[in-house]
């Protein structure tokens, strides 16, 4: 959804900017929802 290049940039989203916590751990996975949310209000992508 997002072209990241590493998991890496995906838990500073969580630290830094509220992206959800993930429904699973092993592996991980995100409800689309809570995540199309989160673009919508934080912006998704910004840097």
């Amino acid at each position: 959804m997002f072209h990241i290049s590493s998991k890496a940039a995906i838990y500073k989203w969580r630290q830094n900017r509220g992206f959800p916590d993930p429904v699973t751990l092993m592996p991980l996975r995100w409800l689309r929802a809570a995540v199309e949310e989160w673009k919508e209000n934080v912006g998704g992508c910004g840097r």
